[in-house]
């Protein structure tokens, strides 16, 4: 299972302190008010994630999963309409599992959770702006 509670790569290299930074397409959903600070972007990558796993059985059998290569995106364009109002829109996929044991035992399994985050951002005066995802 892979949780990703920090989206972007600079948020997940700072410990998740993403919160504070601005300028790519974690900002839609750590603090969307960050846009009106960012310029005009479009970003687009994601992470690779290869897993398995290992089950024991209630008899004490162990089976292993077939390995699973999982691709999980983020995508986000931000355009600034002027210098208080910034609007955009990005694309992630923080949560997924996949638990494929097809050979041994007749189970796959692949939950996955995508969200598409369209925002807005008004800077009300130069230290205070208030940004809205949905």
């Amino acid at each position: 299972m892979n949780a990703i509670n920090n989206v972007g790569a600079r948020a997940k290299a700072i410990g998740g302190a993403g919160i504070a930074i601005s300028d790519d397409a974690s900002d839609f959903y750590a603090n969307p008010a960050l846009l009106v600070y960012s310029g005009n972007f479009a970003q687009a990558g994601g992470d690779y994630i290869r897993n398995s796993f290992k089950y024991k059985g209630p008899a004490g059998q162990k089976i292993d999963s077939k390995t699973s290569d999982n691709f999980v995106p983020l995508v986000g364009v931000n355009y600034k309409v002027n210098d208080r109002l910034a609007i955009g829109v990005g694309v992630n996929t923080p949560n997924i599992f996949c638990a494929d044991f097809k050979d041994a035992m007749d189970f796959y399994s692949k939950i996955s959770l995508t969200n598409v985050a369209p925002a807005v951002a008004f800077k009300v005066t130069d230290n205070l702006a208030l940004g809205l995802s949905i």
